[in-house]
């Protein structure tokens, strides 16, 4: 039987919560150098620097996931992962269409980065992207599932932004098979 080490919940510098340190090439390079065969990069309502991972990836004996840390309706977070990186920007300009256009404030949010495989910035998000779309909670496994992706809830053992805090347990129309746990969860 094969075993793997993997993390797949982790954010970039495109991420609100995320440092202008967490770079594709960081994180890519610290969990080989961690000793993570898998990871998946699930910004915050974004794929877009799942690309520069990816391609970081291929490079180093790390498999890099294309995904994201979705906020539902409810303001619940849901990994999205997908199969490749084109079904995870088809996603991303999906829920583009499906959050609410507030403009970041960098001084309070931190900068948003988009970068390319060798950390130069090519891009930025002006727009916040930590706030809820319009997308139900119900409605993400089989939207995710059109895009060739799975989804489970995040950190449901966390008193904010997961779907036991907002709803108070997993709503069973939501046809999740998995979930997150923190690594300190009882």
């Amino acid at each position: 039987m094969n075993s793997y080490r993997y993390d797949l919940h982790l954010h970039s510098c495109l991420s609100p919560c995320g440092d202008t340190d967490m770079t594709p090439n960081n994180l890519v390079n610290m969990a080989a150098l961690l000793g993570c065969d898998i990871i998946a990069l699930t910004d915050h309502n974004t794929c877009r620097n799942t690309p520069a991972a990816v391609k970081v990836g291929q490079a180093t004996d790390v498999l890099v996931i294309p995904g994201m840390e979705l906020c539902t309706a409810e303001e619940a977070h849901v990994v999205c992962l997908f199969e490749t990186v084109e079904d995870a920007l088809a996603f991303d300009k999906y829920v583009c269409a499906h959050i609410p256009k507030v403009p970041n404030r960098p001084e309070i949010f931190g900068e948003q980065w988009i970068l390319n495989e060798d950390d130069e910035k090519i891009g930025e998000i002006s727009e916040l992207l930590i706030t809820a779309t319009d997308i139900s909670i119900n409605d993400v496994q089989a939207l995710v599932k059109e895009f060739n992706g799975v989804a489970f809830p995040a950190h449901v053992d966390k008193d904010a932004y997961s779907v036991t805090a907002s709803l108070g347990a997993i709503p069973p129309e939501a046809q999740f098979s998995a979930a997150e746990l923190s690594l300190t969860a009882d």
